[in-house]
């Protein structure tokens, strides 16, 4: 099986891509929505976070995801705290999820901090999805209720497409339109296909 991380700044678009590959007929693991869903529903992930940031990140059982981003992207020590808790629940919860892939010959892992938080040791190939900062600040714009300076800073605790790029086997530009985007798509699989039948 060949474990493809796919990752990207906020922004960039790489849930497009994910879906893209989904699309293609290809498993995806997001690692973020998981990390969402790990924080509601499994008790001792949520113990963990209550003891770290107190009962009030969680209003009736569920995760004030907009207090909790404060806490968090206001306070780098927070920050690595709370990454501290997810990534290896995350990293649990992904090989669980592989066991039930295990038929599929590539199977892919979206993760926003893929490179960051060490997850790219995991993966066989990285593609990394990128665009100009302004693209990623007005699509980010667009689809939350985010404010510039908000955006921006949790733009400051990712690494710049230029860092990542030294990890990435595959980079796609992601700054023009969807049938673009699609072509790109298509042919990193492919290449990624015949990577698996020369093995």
């Amino acid at each position: 099986m060949l474990k493809v991380g796919l990752t990207g700044g906020i922004g960039s678009g790489k849930t497009t891509v994910s879906n893209l590959i989904k699309e293609l007929g290809f498993p995806v693991y997001n690692s973020d929505s998981r990390a969402k869903w790990l924080m509601n529903n499994d008790p001792s992930t949520k113990n963990l976070v209550v003891l770290e940031f107190g009962e009030s990140v969680y209003d009736k059982g569920v995760l004030n995801r907009k207090l909790i981003s404060e806490i968090v992207f206001g306070d780098s020590s927070k920050l690595k705290k709370l990454n501290s808790i997810i990534h290896p629940v995350v990293a649990e919860d992904f090989k669980n999820w592989i066991t039930q892939h295990d038929s599929n010959r590539i199977v892919f892992k979206e993760a926003a901090i893929l490179i960051e938080s060490k997850a790219y040791l995991e993966m066989d190939k990285i593609i990394l999805v990128c665009c100009s900062e302004k693209i990623r600040l007005e699509r980010v714009l667009k689809r939350d209720s985010s404010n510039y300076k908000s955006i921006q800073k949790r733009m400051s605790h990712q690494m710049t497409d230029t860092a990542k790029e030294k990890y990435a086997d595959f980079v796609i530009d992601n700054s023009e339109n969807e049938e673009n985007l699609k072509e790109k798509v298509r042919i990193t699989i492919e290449k990624l296909i015949e990577s698996v039948k020369e093995k």
